[in-house]
């Protein structure tokens, strides 16, 4: 065995991800336009005064946000089987591929190499980017919730990420990439979880309150709008500038842990030392 057995293994990997990358951004576009001619065919017709344009746009446009919805989940499928794809690759550099480098003379073949795991982090960095995304617009009031965030490093796209960091700080000891999933275990080390919880609760119990009182004063309308308001807008300050200690924590831990993973994305170059 040596790194061109691993590299013959790998490289028709990373081609098959490469192939499945080019459907993702396909089905994407499509769901992209299907929903924005879904929006310009409603808005075209919905002020129309003959009823059957407006019954017909109304049909279009949902029938477009079906398309969507189905290129979407298309896009989402492919980019799950990339993400395994991905951890396989990372399975055997981190088992092979890592062992027979180091005995390795050609340079060609160790420029193969080193390429190889750039092109990959490539790809993982477009998920990573993502679902960095839908981690940060998470909310935090919920048990199910709480603990997908605080359990961050486990997911599978921020996982292969850290995995990836740790191989390029191996082939190339001068990237400076801090190790992120200790720091960010610290910090969690630091949050009561179960007083997250118990916040997570209040906060729901507040917002359930003024909504609830705002609904059963509709009669009185000017008091029932203010209860619904100040109900809404507690929850929105609340999502992005939580009034709890341990919430605020959490939120804390999750957003320095994202923005320091996003800007190990996009490493373009290793020197193999």
């Amino acid at each position: 065995m040596s790194i061109i057995n691993v590299l013959n293994k790998l490289e028709p990997i990373l081609h098959e991800i490469e192939l499945n990358t080019i459907q993702i951004n396909q089905h994407t576009s499509n769901a992209n336009m299907a929903k924005t001619g879904a929006a310009l065919t409603y808005l075209i017709t919905d002020n129309s005064k003959n009823s059957n344009i407006r019954t017909i746009g109304q049909v279009a446009s949902i029938g477009g946000l079906v398309y969507a919805n189905s290129h979407q989940n298309q896009a989402n499928g492919i980019e799950s089987k990339n993400l395994l794809l991905i951890s396989k690759i990372l399975d055997l550099v981190e088992r092979e591929g890592m062992n027979y480098i180091k005995l390795e003379k050609d340079t060609n073949i160790i420029g193969r190499f080193i390429q190889l795991n750039l092109n990959t982090g490539k790809h993982l960095d477009l998920i990573v980017i993502k679902y960095s995304s839908r981690i940060k617009s998470k909310g935090r009031l919920g048990k199910k919730n709480i603990n997908i965030l605080i359990n961050a490093i486990n997911i599978d796209a921020f996982n292969c990420k850290l995995r990836l960091n740790r191989i390029y700080k191996i082939l190339d000891s001068s990237k400076q990439i801090p190790s992120l999933g200790k720091e960010f275990t610290n910090d969690t080390k630091l949050i009561n979880i179960d007083k997250v919880i118990q916040e997570g609760l209040y906060t729901r119990l507040i917002i359930f309150s003024l909504l609830s009182f705002g609904i059963f004063t509709i009669q009185f309308y000017q008091i029932s709008v203010c209860l619904i308001f100040f109900g809404l807008l507690f929850w929105g300050i609340n999502h992005y500038f939580p009034f709890f200690s341990e919430t605020r924590k959490l939120k804390q831990a999750i957003d320095n842990f994202i923005k320091k993973l996003n800007l190990t994305c996009e490493i373009n170059s290793l020197y193999y030392r």
